[in-house]
């Protein structure tokens, strides 16, 4: 390769793959927070199950919200997906069957219940419910989230279809699949703990200061278990296509040890720096991910399929509304902000 991926395919190609990294690691920051929010619930119903503390609150009242938005924010990679490799996901969404079909039932389980440990303290307190209910939430959502890594991997394995499907498999036990996942939810913390950190400005000092260490443990104990797990991952990634994912994945690296230095510091002070370093490294893992993809595609049928959408149009639409979009999120932010630091006073 001559260039960094995404740098180094034709146009049409490379513009539809790095809206697949940044739309990705936009909807992944919203999906961290939900994963190792229902994680941390998960966690405290078993150990600590009576009493509210602050984070305890906090992600009880977030968590119906964070499910949506990661939802919502999921549609661009979803709808991205399909153009980079339209064969492969959708094979790979056959293959897996039932299994797949059980992701949709399994979010609208996980929604409802995030909803009924929110609005009932009588649930949240219970002996038995209260330890239960954040457990189901957190298998439901880790799930579903491994699940989408699965149907990854398969969708890039061509060459184990054939055999899938003549042996009726429902499970598909890569190498990859195991440290990627563990990676996956280790990275949830870092991400949950600084946007829980931005959720708690504003709010009373005594709230910050009790949740402040919890918060700075959560992220420098999730980026050092991550950081291995990706070294893990890139040594179980097929070599072919390995050097088209390491600079991603030093890039993914190099931005969480940063997060990580600001956590240590004081997170609390740097929320903002945490998450500029943070985003950049799930462009890092986003890019990473997508070059893996690219290895494995039949590279010149898929470009002629790229440049072929490219000429139906329609992109200076998207880039309208994801303006509009933009715009929009910003200002209703901006708002919620306001309203809850009023809130708070």
């Amino acid at each position: 390769m001559t260039a960094l991926f995404p740098f180094d395919l034709p146009a049409a190609s490379a513009v539809y793959a790095t809206l697949m990294i940044v739309t990705f690691a936009i909807h992944l920051l919203a999906a961290q927070f939900l994963l190792g929010g229902s994680a941390y619930l998960a966690w405290r119903g078993l150990v600590a199950p009576a009493g509210d503390s602050v984070l305890r609150k906090l992600f009880v009242d977030w968590l119906p919200f964070a499910m949506g938005v990661t939802i919502t924010l999921g549609v661009a990679p979803l709808l991205f997906v399909q153009i980079l490799d339209q064969q492969g996901f959708y094979t790979a969404n056959l293959l897996l069957f039932h299994r797949w079909m059980a992701v949709l039932p399994v979010l609208i389980v996980a929604f409802y219940l995030l909803y009924v440990q929110k609005g009932s303290t009588r649930i949240r307190e219970h002996a038995l419910f209260g330890r239960a209910l954040p457990a189901v939430v957190f298998s439901c959502v880790a799930f579903v989230g491994f699940s989408w890594s699965e149907n990854h991997l398969l969708s890039l394995d061509r060459g184990v279809w054939s055999s899938f499907y003549a042996s009726a498999r429902w499970f598909y036990p890569a190498p990859e699949l195991l440290p990627r996942a563990l990676m996956m939810l280790a990275a949830s913390l870092p991400g949950l703990a600084i946007v829980a950190t931005l959720l708690l400005r504003g709010r009373p000092q005594e709230e910050r200061h009790a949740a402040a260490t919890t918060l700075r443990g959560l992220l420098i104990l999730g980026a050092v278990v991550a950081i291995g797990c990706g070294l893990w991952t890139g040594s179980a990634t097929y070599r072919e296509v390995r050097a088209a994912s390491t600079p991603w994945l030093w890039l993914a690296g190099l931005g969480a040890l940063t997060a990580t230095v600001f956590g240590a510091l004081h997170l609390a002070r740097n929320p903002k720096l945490a998450l500029l370093s943070w985003t950049v490294s799930l462009l890092g893992i986003g890019g990473a991910r997508e070059a893996r993809r690219w290895g494995a595609l039949p590279t010149d049928t898929v470009v002629e399929h790229h440049e072929r959408a490219w000429t139906v149009g329609g992109f200076g639409v998207f880039v309208f509304f994801a303006i509009v979009a933009t715009v929009a999120l910003a200002f209703l932010g901006r708002r919620v902000r306001t309203e809850l630091r009023a809130t708070v006073k």
